[in-house]
């Protein structure tokens, strides 16, 4: 609360974690207070901007106040871990939900409680050797510009600019509707990319290897299908390596029916967020009813974002009947995410991912295939992202 200049004040129910204060902020202002203060990036039920008088926080995951925050008549409740039920609730009750993130909003307090500690021998002592400098946002933001290269990649500089050229030709048609051509282009580029992954197989150390920098519209889908289709053949899995390409390269196909301002945005209020989550519905029917393509390619567009313990979408869909190219696509998108800030994690090198992968990952996605994508091409991986970018 000291952090954000919250002024804390009795509560009227006796809560040992959740605190109640006086803020008498802006709605926008707080948003960017808690982006500053705990570099978080903020999910919010709210976009208009209110007065924020009373506020209830809870660091670390914290949704089941909100009925306290109710009882304590205050305007929001800051926290971390809300799901889409949460949001719903805070409706209900006619308050503000705002997600923090879970290690933003608990990272804050160590210092607070190391002190505490001071003068106590230490039995246990943690590894010294686990990188502590986690950059800001906005430094890892601004050394990515759209001409970057990977200066560690396995592709020339002139072949990396040559594939983002290729997608970003492909996007034209697709949101130009163009769709025979762009059907055609992504084949071409699907024959492309597994001739250059079938020349570098072998010397792959890193998944870092393989990442390209520059425009996230053009670099994300990219990132997935070479992370994927590289995984498909080291790993041995049961799919074939073309299909595993072209989902990677369609799997956000339904991003060109949806607001741009939305379907790239950092940050989604609830009604955005719904909007936003049309695009794997909408991407599914363009591949299988436009494209004329098989589920073999249309339902990893469909999947995902379904996750095994069903916190993701669209509602519905069998969790235990994903493909395994749903599966590798679902998690090749997570981790390209998770590498390009787009996450509530901030990850300086494949060191960090990993151990984000293995700490949270494990529920959302293939044991199995975390582990080995982890132990083998993640873990021992330390180098920066911000070192990397040329």
């Amino acid at each position: 609360c000291k952090a954000l200049g919250i002024e804390v004040i009795p509560s009227s129910e006796e809560s040992t974690i959740c605190r109640v204060g006086i803020w008498n902020k802006p709605l926008l202002s707080v948003i960017e207070t808690v982006k500053s203060a705990l570099n978080a990036t903020v999910r919010i039920s709210l976009s208009d901007d209110i007065m924020i008088k009373k506020v209830a926080v809870c660091s670390g995951s914290g949704c089941e106040f909100l009925e306290f925050a109710k009882n304590n008549n205050c305007d929001m409740l800051l926290t971390s871990d809300a799901k889409y039920h949460d949001f719903q609730r805070a409706a209900e009750l006619g308050i503000i939900l705002l997600d923090a993130g879970h290690f933003e909003t608990e990272n804050i307090i160590c210092p607070v409680i190391s002190r505490m500690f001071d003068g106590v021998e230490t039995i246990i002592k943690a590894p010294t050797d686990i990188p502590r400098d986690v950059p800001t946002i906005e430094s890892r933001v601004n050394v990515i510009k759209e001409n970057s290269i990977n200066r560690i990649s396995v592709f020339s500089e002139d072949t990396q600019n040559y594939f983002k050229q290729l997608f970003g030709d492909l996007m034209e048609d697709l949101e130009g509707r163009n769709y025979s051509t762009a059907l055609n282009k992504s084949i071409q580029l699907m024959d492309t990319l597994e001739n250059e992954l079938g020349k570098i197989l072998t010397e792959i150390k890193y998944l870092s290897q393989l990442k390209l920098f520059g425009d996230y519209k053009i670099c994300h889908s990219l990132n997935v299908t070479l992370f994927a289709g590289f995984l498909s053949k080291s790993l041995e899995l049961n799919a074939d390596i073309r299909d595993v390409i072209l989902s990677g390269l369609l799997h956000d196909v339904g991003k060109t029916r949806i607001d741009s301002n939305i379907a790239y945005k950092q940050i989604l209020y609830i009604p955005e967020q719904a909007e936003y989550e049309k695009h794997v519905i909408i991407g599914y029917k363009i591949i299988k009813e436009i494209f004329k393509l098989g589920n073999v390619i249309a339902r990893p567009a469909l999947e995902h974002h379904a996750l095994q313990d069903g916190s993701g979408y669209p509602k519905g869909i069998d969790l235990n009947g994903l493909t395994e190219i749903s599966k590798l696509i679902s998690l090749c998108n997570y981790y390209d995410n998770l590498t390009s800030n787009k996450t509530q994690n901030v990850v300086k090198n494949g060191y960090e991912a990993g151990k984000v992968l293995l700490s949270s990952g494990t529920q959302k996605f293939p044991v199995e295939l975390i582990y080995a994508m982890t132990n083998r091409y993640i873990m021992n991986d330390g180098n920066n992202f911000s070192e990397m970018i040329g």
